[in-house]
């Protein structure tokens, strides 16, 4: 087995970088060398997306960032609605997915600078493709209403630039996070980090934040929708997203040969274990 810094080494042989996979022992690497504390001005959500720069991500990955809480909170009202009756409309849903992130303002969503809205891989096919994610087709139509309204409100998306080049998914767990004792923090991954001056990009996605976002959107839901309980709820949103997350990661990473690995980060920021799953 390679050690440290010899891990990523190969990288720089490679005549096309796009063909690069990431080993177990390369994914170990990458994410003890991308991890960092989530704090106050970190905690909010990005997508999966590889291009972000190194710090600029926001600690909740997720496919989509928040357009993907909302596209996974109408798959889960729709399908509560079909099998208990419960019943909420489309805006009482937004509105409530703006209260979760903290004001409209604080949405997060993402652009590149070659496809514009369609630039998020994942937000493309739930709008374009609404019944494999779940969603009515009105409900389709309102996220991408929502993101132009957003937009000529000057509520910007981050616009990612460049090539997807990620080379493996990461998926983060924190099994000794307790958001009640500062000795037992969050932490996340940087969804790149430079070898020898160059990028390398991974698809990051952070299950135990994500569920934590989802069980607050579950409580918040359950202000509306009080005959049904939050575990409820929350069951309903966790399956929404992960099925619709399996779609997209099936497409955009599977498919191309990309392996899944499951990085778990202990209380003190380091990878106690990394195991391939995928």
């Amino acid at each position: 087995m390679q050690t440290g810094s010899e891990q990523l080494k190969r990288v720089e042989n490679m005549d096309n970088r796009l063909e690069f996979r990431m080993t177990l022992e390369e994914a170990t690497e990458f994410a003890t060398r991308a991890t960092f504390k989530v704090t106050a001005a970190n905690k909010f959500s990005s997508c999966v997306d590889g291009r972000y720069p190194e710090g600029e991500a926001g600690a909740i990955a997720l496919a989509g960032a928040d357009t993907g809480v909302l596209e996974a909170a109408f798959a889960a009202v729709n399908e509560l609605q079909a099998e208990q009756g419960a019943n909420l409309s489309d805006e009482a849903i937004l509105n409530t997915v703006y209260t979760l992130v903290g004001g409209k303002d604080k949405f997060q969503y993402h652009s590149d600078d070659h496809a514009g809205h369609d630039g998020c891989g994942h937000n493309k096919r739930a709008t374009t493709r609404a019944s494999d994610y779940g969603l009515t087709e009105a409900q389709a139509q309102l996220i991408s209403r929502t993101l132009q309204d957003l937009e000529a409100e000057n509520i910007k998306p981050t616009e990612l630039k460049g090539s997807h080049a990620e080379a493996a998914v990461l998926v983060v767990s924190l099994p000794e996070y307790d958001p009640t004792d500062p000795e037992r923090p969050a932490y996340s991954l940087h969804h790149q980090t430079e070898f020898e001056g160059e990028p390398i990009q991974a698809f990051v996605y952070n299950q135990t934040l994500v569920n934590e976002r989802l069980h607050k959107l579950a409580e918040l839901l359950h202000e509306q929708l009080a005959n049904t309980p939050v575990e409820n709820i929350f069951a309903a949103l966790a399956k929404a997203e992960a099925a619709q997350r399996s779609i997209t990661v099936k497409e955009l990473a599977l498919d191309k040969g990309l392996s899944v690995y499951n990085i778990v980060i202990n209380k003190h920021g380091a990878v106690s274990e990394a195991t391939q799953i995928a």
